[in-house]
């Protein structure tokens, strides 16, 4: 009896080792990335379709407005932390520290001269304290279009034990209200705990338009 339960414990073991890195089959990929791209949704808008909107009592100051707190207040957001946060159990961690550094909310800078300024960053007074988001006035860094995702279009299009590619069509509206319909690439990527998440936005940028998204 005791061999039978150490063959057992052996065979779990190992199993459990290699089981780390097994190839998920395509069924749990494309049900991953349904439960997943409709969480982006939210973001995507405050951050590459709509935009956030500013305070309109508020002054422009160098290019910048205070945003409208009480709209962002409804969505749960304050500070810019905040927008991460809410990223945490959509996006993977290695896209969330990318996506901080992006010119989205972070001014790059190149030499000693910036680059491009960031879209919004938090303002905060010479004692520390935080007033604000301050938010650009010269609009979004991409305009990216209002998206469709055809779910029943979803396609492995690569995968490994920890990473996978996925395509699906999208139909892209733009700001004309002219609709397109063109492939997004979804990358999912396994964390340590073994859940799959997002490694790529799912913004889409109108397809006339040949701009790189920031991130």
């Amino acid at each position: 009896m005791k061999k039978l339960l150490t063959v057992c414990l052996i065979l779990s073991l190992t199993f459990g080792i290699f089981g780390c890195g097994t190839t998920p089959t395509d069924e749990t990929l494309i049900t991953r990335a349904k439960e997943l791209l409709p969480k982006t949704e939210e973001l995507n808008d405050l951050l590459y379709i709509t935009g956030i909107p500013l305070d309109p009592t508020a002054k422009e100051t160098n290019g910048y407005q205070k945003a409208d707190g009480e709209y962002l207040k409804e969505k749960g957001i304050t500070k810019i932390s905040d927008v991460f946060s809410k990223m945490k159990g959509i996006w993977s961690e290695d896209y969330i520290e990318r996506f901080k550094k992006s010119s989205l909310v972070t001014s790059v800078v190149e030499g000693n001269q910036i680059a491009a300024y960031a879209y919004c960053y938090d303002q905060y007074d010479k004692l520390g304290n935080f007033l604000s988001i301050m938010v650009s006035t010269q609009g979004l860094p991409i305009q990216c279009g209002a998206v469709e995702y055809l779910y029943d279009t979803l396609e492995v299009k690569e995968k490994t034990g920890e990473h996978a590619v996925l395509s699906l069509s999208v139909n892209v509206t733009n700001g004309e209200g002219q609709t397109k319909e063109t492939t997004l690439h979804v990358t999912l990527t396994k964390n340590e705990m073994g859940e799959w998440l997002l490694g790529s936005t799912t913004a889409v940028v109108y397809p006339k338009d040949s701009y790189p998204l920031p991130l």
